[in-house]
């Protein structure tokens, strides 16, 4: 029917508790992701969320998630379509410099920005961000909305602190029209 194919990406899935409430996603009836994809590098944790899930549409793979989008994205299509990457602070136990994250994450973003239309779903702790603005910016995303969560529920409620979550998109490449198109 022409539409794109979208899958989603949980970044750091841990149990894997988002993964079947993004399968399970419909818009006007319909569903919102035929792929969903969750990846976790440690191997116990890993096996928690495999565990978790008997849905052929749900994958869970165990690895760095750097390497794995890196390779995802490098044919034309992500699975056929196009992806939202869902990262909510998968390094912040890591103690890694910043410029070790800027450098993770600006390839990530990279390797995401050769997919126009592609989405990355943004959740950072009140108190702490790994991706800046900036870098998302100079990467070329364009921030479309902006709101915030209780990813942390009863403590944020608790503390009247709530998350932001940004979906950040890479533009649509539009060709501008030619003479002959006119």
């Amino acid at each position: 029917d022409g539409e794109l194919s979208w899958t989603f990406v949980d970044c750091g899935c841990g149990q894997g508790t988002m993964l079947q409430p993004m399968r399970n996603a419909t818009v006007d009836g319909r569903r919102l992701f035929q792929r969903v994809v969750g990846v976790e590098l440690d191997p116990a944790t890993h096996r928690e969320a495999v565990a978790a899930h008997n849905d052929p549409a749900i994958e869970v793979v165990c690895g760095d998630m750097f390497p794995f989008v890196d390779k995802l994205c490098a044919g034309d299509d992500i699975l056929g379509g196009c992806a939202v990457f869902y990262i909510y602070e998968p390094l912040w136990m890591a103690n890694l410099p910043a410029e070790e994250m800027r450098r993770l994450y600006g390839g990530l973003l990279d390797a995401v920005a050769r997919h126009p239309g592609s989405v990355i779903a943004y959740c950072s702790a009140d108190a702490y961000r790994e991706i800046g603005v900036s870098l998302l910016e100079e990467k070329g995303l364009v921030l479309r909305r902006a709101v915030k969560v209780a990813q942390n529920g009863a403590f944020n409620k608790l503390r009247g602190v709530y998350n932001p979550l940004e979906f950040w998109q890479v533009p649509r490449i539009s060709t501008p029209p030619t003479s002959e198109s006119l």
